[in-house]
């Protein structure tokens, strides 16, 4: 994919370079769940390791600071985004991005 395709004002993040992959893994149903589980870890893991640049969508970070990681620079614009449009944190708390109200907490990191 082109980088000058994106629209940047939108919160989805993309790697820095020019041009870029996205790649689904589509598992079937076949395998256990726990196996699939284990074997995208390895994948990331590998990924790590040899430096490559990834971005997981439908991730299960547990820390905000995997999460900061995962938005990069656009980490500002998303918290302020969360602090103009749901203050109390009362959407999508399932994904552990935001642990506390906005109206409790005046910094960047909740």
């Amino acid at each position: 994919m082109n980088r000058n395709k994106w629209d940047r004002r939108t919160s989805a993040v993309i790697p820095d370079e020019e041009i870029f992959y996205s790649i689904g893994l589509l598992w079937s149903g076949v395998h256990a769940c726990e196996c699939l589980e284990d074997q995208n870890k390895e994948i990331l893991h590998f990924c790590n390791q040899a430096g490559i640049n990834h971005k997981q969508y439908l991730p299960h970070y547990t820390t905000q600071a995997d999460w900061m990681k995962h938005f990069g620079s656009k980490w500002d614009t998303f918290v302020e985004r969360k602090r103009r449009y749901d203050p109390k944190a009362l959407l999508s708390p399932g994904q552990q991005i935001f642990t506390t109200s906005m109206a409790d907490s005046s910094s960047s990191k909740f």
